[in-house]
């Protein structure tokens, strides 16, 4: 469910069960430096869409959970700390069995899109789960001494699933051993080696106004990487919208064609639709069909609304990346 302001705060002291795949380079999302980052500088709190629906079938997860173990799963929980470490925790669910407090993780994929649902969602009641909450997991049970755990998801396209993961001694040392490292890299404030924060990460990085550090020679590559990188974008666009134009041009005055495909070509249009070769076979329908789409004439609201436009009106910020001339100082101005 949502964290409140305090709960944020703490998170920053510690290393979070959704912290240790990232830290051990298992998060595709995420990286150690991502994590670094929130632990010493801080960074806003991201609120995407898919975050959001997560949090409210969250309930439902645990619901289904309690169904399909017979147990009472409940929530509320305590803040726990692994023993020797700075890993802690608070358990999505759990329940109670022998004295044991036994975690159930709740999960989603692919609500959104079906990406998020491959190979690794394995068979119901299995350990075969993305390793990242393979980990995830297992810190939650190093946090409660427990000998297992389970995970409750909704996967789109299959339902409810469960899965039931039992304590591995070796992962767990493995995971051990990563956080205390981790820290030392927090407590030092030295980024961890060979990591580099996410874009989205050092958007929402948290910075001081008005300030300026310098970028010495060897580091000015990057600046030129970067440049480089752009203008190869630009002019990788450039020729996409050619190409495109070329096969709109095919179709004349038609909104749509059956493609024939020269076998040769199978293989390249594979990988670059990133499917296999069966299924690029069977996209052999072309169209170019009128979309539309309701939208706001802003101008017309402003003149003839203001009220209106005013009430609704909001204001977004984003920071923008630039390569230009250091402003000028003004005369008189005090250093």
């Amino acid at each position: 469910m949502g964290v409140t302001s305090a709960g944020l705060e703490r998170r920053r002291g510690y290393l979070g069960a959704s912290d240790i795949g990232a830290i051990m380079g298992q998060d595709e999302y995420r990286s150690a430096a991502d994590v670094y980052l929130e632990k010493v500088t801080g960074v806003e709190q991201d609120t995407n869409e898919a975050a959001n629906l997560g949090n409210h079938l969250e309930i439902a997860c645990k619901t289904l959970a309690a169904e399909s173990l017979g147990e009472k799963v409940v929530s509320s929980n305590p803040f726990r700390v692994v023993d020797g470490t700075r890993i802690g925790v608070n358990l999505d669910s759990w329940f109670e069995r022998v004295g044991k407090i036994i975690p159930v993780e709740c999960k989603t994929a692919g609500m959104l899109n079906t990406f998020g649902v491959g190979e690794e969602w394995g068979e119901a009641w299995t350990d075969s789960v993305p390793f990242k909450f393979l980990l995830q997991l297992h810190g939650q049970m190093m946090a409660t001494k427990s000998t297992e755990g389970y995970i409750s998801a909704l996967l789109a396209g299959r339902g409810h699933i469960m899965y039931h993961i039992k304590y591995d001694a070796e992962l767990a040392a493995m995971i051990r051993d990563a956080a205390v490292g981790f820290w030392k890299c927090v407590d030092a404030k030295v980024q961890p080696e060979g990591s580099y924060p996410t874009l989205d990460t050092l958007k929402r990085l948290k910075r001081v106004p008005a300030t300026t550090c310098k970028i010495d020679r060897k580091a000015s590559e990057q600046i030129v990487s970067w440049r480089v990188a752009v203008r190869a974008l630009k002019d990788a666009e450039d020729l996409a919208d050619a190409e495109k134009a070329r096969v709109i041009d095919m179709l004349g005055d038609t909104e749509g064609a059956a493609i024939d495909y020269n076998p040769k070509h199978i293989e390249a249009l594979a990988e670059a639709l990133a499917v296999d070769q069966d299924k690029a076979c069977e996209k052999t329908a072309l169209t170019y069909l009128l979309q539309s789409r309701r939208g706001i004439d802003k101008d017309k609201l402003r003149v003839n609304y203001p009220g209106a436009f005013e009430a609704c009106s909001t204001v977004s910020e984003h920071r923008v990346l630039r390569l230009g001339k250091p402003k000028k100082e003004k005369k008189g101005a005090k250093p």
